[in-house]
């Protein structure tokens, strides 16, 4: 198993991997997974949040995410199942995005674990 270093001080973090089959992740394809109309009172909340969860995240090969998480796809099967499943999904783009509870406190908190033909963000906890 390896240790993952990042945001060390008194804040929290969270965590959300993010797989995309249609290319990169833009905010467009984030919004378009919320599925909220652009009249909604909600709209630019969610645009934010997209926003924010584009610009924190981190593309990976599926060589580097396993590199990232684990020293084998063995123990990243044993330790990490659920990040196991989405290395798995070879024809993926794979995305890794970390918030803390200071700068990001509306993500931080915000409880995510979407899936549909394109697209799948989970809240890694």
């Amino acid at each position: 198993m390896k240790i993952r270093n990042g945001f060390v001080s008194n804040s929290s973090s969270s965590s959300f991997m993010i797989i995309s089959k249609d290319g990169e992740l833009t905010t467009d394809i984030l919004m378009k997974s919320f599925k909220i109309d652009k009249e909604s009172p909600l709209y630019n909340v969610a645009k934010d949040i997209a926003k924010d969860l584009k610009s924190l995240s981190r593309k990976y090969t599926k060589d580097d995410f396993l590199k990232e998480f684990a020293n084998s796809e063995k123990d990243l099967e044993e330790d990490y199942p659920s990040l196991y499943e989405i290395y798995k999904k070879i024809d993926y783009h794979i995305y890794y995005a970390m918030c803390d509870d200071v700068d990001y406190p509306l993500l931080y908190n915000l409880n995510i674990d979407y899936e549909d033909d394109n697209i799948l963000i989970k809240k890694d906890e």
